[in-house]
């Protein structure tokens, strides 16, 4: 899978580490074999990232089912948690109060001052299924997506790193993280969609060791909306 969708902003290599997003692959084969259509098209699936992941772990994933929720946790026969969530037969994440039209013609800076409150200006890319769906006949559930050439909920995810990154101006490439996703779908991408995708940030906090965004997103094809996304970033370590 591409680090960002092609046409947002440049991917790059990044080596031995696993992206977020690359979490939302492993575990959509669950929300599928269970709810299938129904979810694909209006459920929801969040996800904290709690430790680094990087390729050659030993992972166990340990899923929770109920009737219209299913909570998951990654982790290593050692004990190490690297990411938990949850994902909803029907999602809850109302649509962001965003601007499409807005422009900006510059990054700012990750500082607090830049970043509070910032209007992201939003992109745009072209989902073509059969370069963008690159990473299903890895999946267990990859025929699905295939079968109905809909764009998998973790590419859109990875939109909303592309905004971020596209907003952003970051001093080092070490200083931004991705901790953690909140996504509900509200209708499928079809091949061959134009996807815009705008936003802002909504919070800004603080722990002892990182300074954290959270932005909103929504991305949208021909005006409707097709996701929510509510993502929480490290722009800048502290110490």
């Amino acid at each position: 899978m591409r680090q960002f969708p092609v046409g947002s902003t440049e991917s790059q290599d990044y080596g031995e580490h696993i992206m977020g997003v690359t979490v939302m692959t492993w575990l959509s084969r669950y929300a599928v074999a269970e709810w299938g259509e129904e979810w694909a098209t209006q459920g929801a699936l969040d996800l904290r990232f709690r430790s680094h992941l990087s390729a050659g772990l030993d992972l166990l994933i340990d899923v929770d089912i109920t009737a219209d929720e299913m909570a998951f946790a990654i982790s290593d026969v050692d004990g190490v948690v690297y990411a938990t969530g949850t994902a909803r037969r029907r999602g809850t994440l109302v649509p962001a109060v965003v601007d499409p039209t807005h422009t900006r013609g510059h990054k700012v800076p990750n500082t607090r001052e830049a970043l509070d409150g910032l209007v992201l200006t939003p992109i745009r890319f072209t989902f073509l299924a059969d370069r963008d769906l690159e990473m299903t006949p890895n999946m267990a559930d990859g025929s699905f997506w295939r079968d109905h050439r809909w764009a998998h909920p973790a590419w859109l995810g990875s939109a909303a790193n592309a905004i971020f990154r596209e907003n952003v101006e970051f001093a080092s490439p070490l200083h931004w993280h991705h901790a953690g996703i909140e996504t509900t779908v509200h209708g499928a991408v079809p091949d061959g969609a134009e996807v815009v995708v705008a936003g802002r940030v909504v919070e800004l906090f603080d722990t002892a060791r990182n300074q954290f965004a959270v932005s909103a997103t929504e991305a949208t094809v021909n005006g409707e909306p097709v996701m929510s996304i509510r993502s929480t970033f490290v722009y800048l370590p502290l110490g």
